[in-house]
């Protein structure tokens, strides 16, 4: 029987995936023990990682929903059309696409924290997730609503009505400004 370094390099992954899964949510776990606020970070980016890593095991194990499941949110596509064939060598075009998506994951970044720091964790999670997912991933507005109904939803459903937590209401709804 031969096994190929596809297949090896393939079960790696899933074992990597799954550690960090296990990891993310014992941290996940270990938050729910802090007094007050205290874990609310930790069990929100925790939930946030294995969440997404879940989907990343999915996405490898049947390839047909890989398409939907990761839309390419890093990829630069048309490298050519964007920085024209003649005007940089293919090593110096792929820097310059790699530091023109480092800049688009930049903005994006940023714009949600300042979204979260004007309008609130949940009005900010529906709103971001909705402007990523029409306009940089480039689904329909159907699709991009669905989308972010649920990821909206699931935030909405785990950190409030599971887990209790009442998240930042945002400057603009009343809530004071954390110092920065």
């Amino acid at each position: 029987m031969k096994i190929s370094n596809r297949n090896i390099l393939k079960k790696g992954s899933l074992w990597f995936s799954i550690l960090i899964a296990i990891f993310a949510f014992s941290i996940a776990i270990a938050s729910l023990q802090f007094s007050g606020k205290a874990g609310l970070v930790p069990l929100l980016v925790s939930v946030v990682v294995g969440a997404l890593t879940i989907i990343a095991m999915i996405s490898d194990a049947i390839p047909r929903l890989s398409k939907i499941l990761t839309p390419g949110f890093f990829e630069v596509e048309n490298l050519d059309k964007v920085l024209g064939k003649d005007t940089a060598s293919k090593d110096e075009m792929q820097k310059t696409g790699e530091g023109r998506a480092v800049l688009q994951i930049l903005f994006w970044c940023s714009g949600f924290f300042v979204l979260i720091y004007f309008i609130g964790f949940i009005p900010a999670i529906g709103l971001f997730a909705f402007l990523i997912l029409r306009f940089y991933t480039k689904l329909s507005w159907l699709k991009s609503l669905v989308g972010d109904a649920i990821i909206t939803g699931f935030v909405v459903v785990v950190f409030h009505f599971i887990f209790g937590f009442e998240l930042f209401q945002g400057v603009l709804f009343g809530a004071i400004a954390p110092p920065l």
